[in-house]
């Protein structure tokens, strides 16, 4: 009896224990996990912290790289640059008329760029002074058009139908310089047969920035004018 009632008591003991570990485990649990889901929460968190500002790293990368690509092609984007002394320009030179010798005119068409460089020596002045522009003609311009448009300038015998510039931009008189003048002989000329004075001027042309996209390369070149009677 005594026996039976002390296994019954240590049965309810031991029950009593296990209920009370089972509770003790339940409340443990019931305390860790929250803890637990907290710091798997702010692991998440920090991760997404982590992935969001990565993010924003690999954005701003992007964009980085976008601005400097947009920059560099701006940089290497080469404004067009005339040298009339490329093998394909052609040279004209004009110093009279059908009423006899004038101004001289030079034109330098540049084919490939659409464009001619014109400039033009007093022959009213012994210091030769000499103007300049350069005319930028539409895409498609042949070779033939620009000599046609440079026939148009100098001749009677015009051209229908030529193409006119799209854009003329003079060169500055600081730009353009004579350098020396030489004297070679007097010839008649003109419906007067008058005495004119035939010059070679030699002239020097400075690298110019005509604009953002346009510069004219630096050259040196020399023509023939014709010195109307009685300039001194």
């Amino acid at each position: 009896s005594f026996q039976l009632s002390h296994r019954i008591d240590f049965m309810i003991f031991r029950n009593l224990v296990s209920h009370l570990l089972a509770k003790g485990l339940v409340f443990g649990m019931a305390i860790c996990l929250p803890a637990t889901i907290i710091q798997a929460s702010d692991l998440a968190r920090t991760r997404g912290d982590r992935k969001a500002d990565d993010g924003c790293s690999v954005n701003q990368e992007a964009e980085r790289r976008m601005t400097t690509t947009k920059s560099s092609a701006l940089v290497n984007d080469d404004p067009t640059v005339l040298n009339v002394k490329s093998e394909d320009v052609v040279r004209n030179e004009s110093s009279q008329t059908q009423i006899g010798f004038s101004h001289t005119q030079l034109f330098y068409s540049l084919p490939e760029s659409h464009s001619i460089v014109a400039l033009r020596f007093s022959n009213e002045d012994l210091e030769f002074p000499v103007t300049g522009k350069v005319h930028q003609f539409a895409p498609g311009t042949t070779a033939e058009d620009l000599a046609k448009w440079v026939n148009n300038q100098t001749s009677d015998a015009l051209f229908p139908d030529v193409p006119e510039p799209t854009n003329s931009v003079d060169l500055p008189a600081e730009a353009l310089k004579t350098v020396s003048s030489e004297f070679v002989e007097e010839q008649r000329g003109g419906f007067r047969n008058e005495i004119y004075r035939k010059f070679v001027v030699n002239f020097a042309v400075n690298k110019t920035e005509l604009s953002d996209d346009l510069r004219l390369s630096a050259f040196k070149d020399s023509v023939t004018v014709y010195v109307k009677p009685g300039v001194q």
